[in-house]
């Protein structure tokens, strides 16, 4: 039953996860439009960081069920002073498509660490039934091999 529910919280992951790289791409593309060879190298290469804090609390978070897209602003406010601090070098125009950009990486970050999450239950749930398995059918052997010796005991 919650192998189930995690195969199903699976699914609508990678299903969002691909939707967000898909944007992504639009995102990075769009960017094409801008004149400014700095914003398309900034974003390019975009190797800062777009989430604050522990991404696998954030993964958890989307796991609980919690928005992502809330998830996502709240895990970009710390960053707000990162922004206002490159904003100097990049218009309104600019600043606004790395942002949304970041954003969409971030949304990326976070859905691909609730991801390794609910595959990790997934994985565990499979050695518990596993080992649930193994132990019933060793209970089951150690149970006959008792009758066995009882009823050779009785008719001896």
């Amino acid at each position: 039953m919650m192998e189930e529910k995690n195969q199903q919280l699976l699914s609508a992951l990678e299903s969002a996860l691909s939707e967000h790289i898909l944007r992504l791409q639009e995102r990075k593309a769009g960017c094409g439009e801008l004149r400014s060879e700095d914003v398309k190298r900034f974003i390019e290469h975009a190797s800062h960081r777009c989430v604050a804090g522990a991404l696998k609390d954030w993964g958890a978070d989307v796991i609980a069920g919690k928005d992502l897209a809330t998830l996502v602003m709240l895990a970009r406010e710390p960053l707000d002073a990162y922004y206002r601090e490159i904003g100097f070098a990049f218009d309104s125009e600019a600043m606004s498509m790395i942002k949304e950009f970041d954003a969409e990486r971030a949304a990326i970050l976070i859905l691909g660490e609730a991801l390794q999450g609910v595959k990790q239950m997934i994985r565990a749930e499979a050695t518990a039934r596993k080992a649930s398995a193994e132990m019933e059918a060793s209970a089951r052997s150690w149970s006959s091999l008792a009758r066995k010796f009882l009823t050779a005991i009785i008719l001896w």
